[in-house]
This record gives structure tokens, sequence and C-alpha cells, in this order.
């Protein structure tokens, strides 16, 4: 019987097999002989990320539990921990390995708390030159940038100035060595500090737009603050863009929002876009009775304009035939005794899409491919009677997530 060796496969096959293999024993392969080193050391470097990160749940030794005030008992805390310091991109980038080999990668997946921008630019190649993923996610910032270019999102709240706060221009740097072009771009910064934000700025945004011509994903999340023009500007300049999603914590007043301005007006060139994931503020809601918390986080204007804003909205949605997610708003940790204790009013928002059929809801009946709608926190009448029955009959297939608000009785 003519027996074939590995060896002697086609090269296509041969790296279809390899493809499929993982890092670990792709480890054990480059050292198996100096063909199979020559073969599977390629692909040993094609996809780099640290350690997934685990989490356990446990008391926080710096709570006083006895200033609890009989009406909440304290959640055990989620604790994170991190892979060790010597595992990861960041120790590969330390030895000099990703500077070696930086040209045959092309993905990469930070997950650390111990990222130190400066250093690592400097251990990272010139340029990455297949890379088109790159994902940052539970990053902090150890760098100790100048103060005065961070930006306290408790007294601007979402009309963020241009400065890029914390390590903006080393994450644009970064975004430059990609010089393939970046299809994935994912970044959620953490930080330690409760009344700073990272911000998304000038520098990342022009960064970004670099890679107009090939970028599909564009996901920011956690501990940032970004101006509604930067969210719009990556709208009406990437077209090949499948996927956006801006976070926004409304319990924190940290993330992203679209004004409803921009929406209405602006010439959006992603008509591909799957994934729209923002919410929409700036909706006059005249018809929500008034309250001195309601006051404050809706607009002014008449039953008209706000109709005429919403419709507007709607028209401009229909448009991303081939949506599958609508993500209005972002979903929080309600095991939190933040959530917990906190006024549901001060985290709901009511200058957003009213979601009923006099508002113009019936524009996106002809969303076919529609499968998730996400309106958390919303002042909206999704759930009303006539409102259900429309939703039953054009968007049987979808997912809708909303939750309805609530006066507790006393």
């Amino acid at each position: 019987m003519n027996r074939s060796s590995f060896g002697d496969l086609p090269y296509e096959v041969q790296t279809m097999v390899i493809s499929h293999v993982t890092q670990h024993d792709l480890a054990s392969c480059i050292r198996v002989c100096k063909a199979w080193n020559k073969m599977t050391y390629p692909f040993l470097w094609r996809h780099i990320q640290d350690p997934q990160r685990t989490s356990h749940y446990g008391d926080d030794d710096d709570d006083d539990d006895e200033e609890d005030d009989g009406r909440y008992r304290p959640l055990p805390k989620e604790v994170i921990v991190y892979h060790p310091y010597g595992k990861g991109v960041i120790a590969c980038a330390r030895s000099g390995a990703l500077k070696r080999n930086g040209h045959l990668v092309k993905s990469i997946r930070i997950e650390s708390d111990m990222l130190h921008w400066s250093s690592f630019l400097q251990d990272c190649p010139p340029t990455f030159p297949r890379l088109t993923s790159l994902w940052i996610d539970g990053v902090e910032d150890h760098d100790e940038p100048d103060y005065s270019e961070r930006l306290d999102y408790r007294d601007a709240g979402d009309d963020r100035d241009d400065c890029d706060g914390g390590d903006g221009k080393y994450l644009a740097q970064l975004l430059d060595r990609c010089s393939a072009g970046l299809r994935v771009f994912s970044f959620s910064p953490r930080l330690d500090s409760d009344r700073w934000s990272y911000t998304i700025g000038d520098k990342i945004v022009e960064a970004l737009l670099k890679h107009a011509a090939t970028l599909e994903v564009v996901r920011i999340g956690g501990d940032y603050a970004c101006d509604w023009r930067h969210i719009d500007r990556l709208l009406c300049s990437l077209p090949k863009l499948k996927e956006i999603d801006f976070e926004f914590n409304c319990l924190t007043n940290r993330g992203g929002r679209l004004e409803v301005t921009a929406v209405a007006d602006s010439d959006w060139v992603c008509l591909d876009l799957e994934v729209f994931g923002c919410a929409i503020k700036g909706i006059p809601r005249p018809e929500i009775p008034r309250t001195p918390i309601i006051d404050g986080k809706v607009r002014q204007g008449t039953r008209e304009e706000s109709l005429d804003l919403q419709r507007r909205v709607y028209t401009k949605l229909a448009k991303l035939t081939k949506l599958r997610e609508l993500r209005l708003s972002s979903e929080l940790d309600e095991w939190t005794d933040e959530y917990r204790k906190i006024n549901k009013k001060h985290i709901w928002q009511y200058d957003c899409l009213s979601m009923t059929l006099e508002s113009g809801l019936d524009v996106l009946k002809d969303l076919r491919d529609l499968r998730l709608v996400v309106l958390w926190y919303l002042e909206n009448g999704i759930s009303n009677a006539e409102e259900t029955k429309w939703v039953q009959t054009n968007w049987p297939q979808v997912e809708i997530r909303f939750k309805k608000f609530y006066q507790r009785r006393r």
C-alpha cells in the first residue's frame, strides 16, 4: 500500500490541516524536526493572545459590612484574576520575540492589567505587515499621562473635547503600524480611577480612518468617553463597516452616544452595516410627565419636532437593509450594589426613540434580516398593545430586549 507522508501532501492541504492545530500542539510541532519547524512556525505566530482571564466572587476586605443601611445586603464582588505578568503578549514583546516575528502576526489580543504603552511600543516591530485584527480589552493605564489631557466625564456629560486622554497617542501609533489594513478593531480600557475616563479623540479617530479601505468591525467599550462627532465621522467615512458598537454605561455616564441630528442629517456610507450598536440622544419627548430629575435629562421641544426627528432616524436606519442587530443601549451589571441602590430614574434615558407606531416605527418593517433589538433602560413604547401586535406581525423572528420602568412602592 502506498503510504504518503504529511510532507508529500500538496501545500494547500498542509496549510488547511495545520490551521486546525491548537497553539499548544503547534509549539510541539516546531520541535519535531527542521522540516516541521519550517512548515508550522508561521502558523504558530499567526494569532497571539494573552491567556484567558479568570474570575471569582468574594468579599472585599476593605468593605465595612456594618455600614449597610439594612435595605440592601451587599453582594459578593467579582474579582478578576489576570494571567501572570511573565506570560502573554507583553512578555512576548519584552523578550524580543514579537519584534522578530511581527511580520507573521495576523491578529493580536491583549487582556492585561499591566500594559505600559510606551515600553510596549518600543518592544514592537516598526510595522505589522499582516496584522488585520487588534483586540485590546481590560487594559489599565500605567504610563501616568498628564491628567490635564484627561476629561472629567461628570462635568462634561456627553460633549467631549477633541483631546485624546490617557494613552491616545500610543494607541494611534500602534494603529499606524498595522500596515496591512485592519479589518477588526476592539478596544475596551479599564481604569482604576473613579473620576477619569479614557478619551477617544482626534488622534485615535484619524488613525482608524487610515484603515477605511479595510475596516469592517469597530467595537469600543469599557471606561471611555467619546464625542458623538467622532462616532458620526466613522459612520460617514468607513464604507466597508459591517459592525459598529459604542457602549454607553448609563450608571457611570461613561461611553459614547450619537446626537439625533447627526443620525438624521449625516451622510452615512456604511450601507452594508449588519450590527448597529450605539445609543441615540437628544430627542424631545414632551409626552413624558416631567419631574425634576426627568427635566434635566430631556430636551425641550414640541410634539411635532419630536415626531419629525424620530421619523428621520427611522428612515436612516431603514436604509441599513442588511441589519441583523439594532442595539440602542447597553446592558448594565445589575448584580452590583451600585445598580441596586441607585434611583432608577437617574439611569433611565428619556431623550430616546419612543419605538411607537405614531413615531414612525413602521418604517423599519422591511428589515428582513433583523434578529435582535436592544432597548435596555429606554423610555419606549415597544410593549404597548398596538406595538406588540405590530411586532408579532412584522418582526416574528426578532428578539427584543427591554426593561420596563416601575416605581417601587414604599
